[in-house]
Parts: C-alpha cells; sequence; structure tokens
C-alpha cells in the first residue's frame, strides 16, 4: 500500500468504478451539449439587445461566452456525480478535522503558510528568470501596490477552487477509482477546460440547433494548436497533479490551498507588473512568455520534480477512530 485511505470507504457505494465511469463521461456530454445551447441563447440576446448590455456580453467573443457557459454546465451537474460516487458530506470538503474546534487553526495555518511559500517561491524563480531573460518586459512598477489585494484574493480564490475540485470531487471519486487514476483523469479534464475554445464560426448557422450542435462538436475538438499551448496544457495537467498528491499524502487539502495561492499571487502579480516581450527571446521556449510560465520547458521540470518531491512524502497517519483503520488507500491496487 502506497498512501492509507484519505476517509474510509462508504459501505456501499452507490456505483460501481464502471457505471460511475459511464455516468461521468454522459454528464460530461449532457453538460457540454447544455452548455452549448445556453451559448447560443445568450448571443442571439446580446446581438438583438444591442448596445452597451450587448457589448459587454459579447465583449471577448462569442467562443468566450460558449466556454462560460459551458463550465457552468459542469459545474452544475457536479453534484449527480458525486452522489453517485458516495459523498460524505463536510466531511468530503477536504479540510480535516473541522478546523473551527478550539485549537484546531494553527495546524492549518502552518500548513498553508508553508504551501504558500512554496507556491510563491517555485513560480516566483521562473517568473524572475522570465524578466532576466528577457521574456517578458517590466513595465507597472506601481502593480506592486495592489499585492496585499492579490496575496488576500489569491487566498480566497484558491480555498474555493481546491475544496471543489480536491475535495468535494476528487475524494469520492478516489475511494471508488483509486487516486492515481481519479487524480490522472481530474488533472486532464482541468487542462482540457482551460483550452476548449469553441469556433465563433460555430455561431453564424440559422436557429438553435444547428450552431447549438456545431458549437458542442468545436468544443469536443478542442485541442492546443501550437508547441507553446500544448507546453501550458502540460503544465496545467502537471500543476493539477502535484495539488491531487498533496491531498493524498496530507489527508487535507491545506497544503494544496497554500500551494495554490502562492501560484495565483505571483501569477497575478508578473500579469499586472509587466508583458511577453516582443519580439520574443531566443530562450522563450525554455522560460516561456506566460504570467504563469506554463509556455516553457522549464515549468515542466520544476513541476516534475516537486510532484515527485510530494509523492515521496511521508504520508499522515490517521488521526480519528473513523481512520484508525481504514480499507486499502486510494493509491492502492
Amino acid at each position: 500500500m502506497l498512501a492509507p485511505s484519505i476517509l474510509p470507504r462508504p459501505a456501499r457505494p452507490r456505483a460501481t468504478p464502471l457505471r460511475l465511469g459511464i455516468l461521468f463521461v454522459a454528464l460530461l456530454v449532457v453538460a457540454v451539449f447544455a452548455g452549448s445551447a445556453l451559448a447560443v441563447v445568450t448571443v442571439r440576446f446580446a446581438e438583438s439587445a444591442g448596445g452597451g448590455l450587448g457589448g459587454a456580453i459579447l465583449r471577448k467573443g462569442p467562443e468566450t461566452v460558449a466556454r462560460r457557459t459551458i463550465l457552468i454546465a459542469i459545474v452544475l451537474l457536479l453534484p449527480i456525480l458525486i452522489r453517485a460516487a458516495g459523498w460524505h458530506g463536510v466531511a468530503d470538503l477536504g479540510w480535516g478535522e473541522v478546523p473551527w474546534r478550539r485549537g484546531r487553526w494553527r495546524p492549518v495555518l502552518r500548513t498553508v503558510a508553508w504551501g504558500w511559500v512554496l507556491g510563491v517561491v517555485t513560480l516566483g524563480a521562473l517568473i524572475a528568470a522570465q524578466y532576466l531573460g528577457g521574456a517578458r518586459r517590466l513595465d507597472r512598477v506601481s502593480a506592486l501596490a495592489a499585492l496585499p489585494w492579490m496575496a488576500i484574493t489569491g487566498l480566497g480564490i484558491a480555498a474555493m477552487e481546491e475544496t471543489l475540485a480536491r475535495g468535494i470531487l476528487f475524494l469520492p471519486l478516489a475511494r471508488i477509482w483509486k487516486g492515481v487514476p481519479t487524480a490522472v483523469l481530474i488533472s486532464g479534464l482541468f487542462a482540457w477546460a482551460h483550452i476548449l475554445e469553441p469556433t465563433a464560426d460555430a455561431f453564424g448557422a440559422p436557429g438553435l440547433l444547428r450552431p447549438t450542435l456545431r458549437v458542442a462538436a468545436t468544443t469536443f475538438a478542442s485541442a492546443p494548436d501550437d508547441p507553446s499551448q500544448v507546453m501550458r496544457m502540460a503544465g496545467l495537467f502537471l500543476m493539477s497533479l502535484v495539488l491531487c498528491l498533496t491531498v493524498v499524502r496530507t489527508r487535507t487539502i491545506w497544503l494544496a490551498v497554500g500551494l495554490h495561492a502562492g501560484w495565483v499571487l505571483v501569477k497575478s502579480l508578473s500579469g499586472r507588473a509587466g508583458n511577453r516581450a516582443h519580439p520574443a527571446p531566443d530562450l522563450a521556449w525554455l522560460l516561456g512568455g506566460r504570467s504563469d510560465a506554463l509556455d516553457g520547458v522549464v515549468s515542466l521540470a520544476m513541476l516534475l520534480v516537486l510532484g515527485l518531491w510530494v509523492f515521496r512524502m511521508r504520508p499522515v497517519a490517521p488521526s480519528s477512530p473513523t481512520e484508525a483503520s481504514p480499507p486499502p488507500g486510494p493509491l492502492s491496487g
């Protein structure tokens, strides 16, 4: 056994691994089609409304509208999946023992702080290399004034996203599919969600049904179209995989929250303070040019090393009677 169970397996799982897999695929398909239909309706409304409202809705293009509505549909259908997986409610938020009890906040804050420092140092080193190597240019030093606000919002974003992705979604599925397959699946979905982009031409067909089918088809066909996007998708996959492994090793989401918050802070600061250099230097393929550095080879190497380090961490021992004699863990078998 490579790691202890994160939580006890439900006495009567609501779905077998195969049935849960079929449900997962079915819900994803339904979410894409429902989100595509909502996107077409929204775009048609914006076109007919015109003016400031229509312009605000279509400011980043109909394809962005579709991407957002599809992601909303996925989130709305998520309760069906986790209920079938035997969700434990609050116990499956990934928070561990209730942190607001007396004295429970100290270890949580220490773990979040350690993860935050690790996130700032790892991504911060890559971003510093970008500026030193000429891949990015510092344009707005005044952005440093917003550093405290970016740190606070980054922590809030990380806490919400990790509770949803690594807690509510990952924990129930990992008990049925095991940890590694679940981590790989969630990380792949996470990476795909960041690059899915229906084409704007899909909205050109008349009516509602034809454009809905075209939007859905181009969504499923979404794929990286240049080497930098391939590297970014690989980086997003590895980033999510690292966060999933921290949950498996520590039995809570708090290290992932800190790590995620540190990354968000560095990315936000780099995005506000500088821009990608034009023309790109010769080392752009190595260092990347994006504010998250995920389009460079060095970032992939860093995430691989970080992932191996987390994987080799000593698993946290059970700390409650309900976890004292768990069944085989999600990384075993």
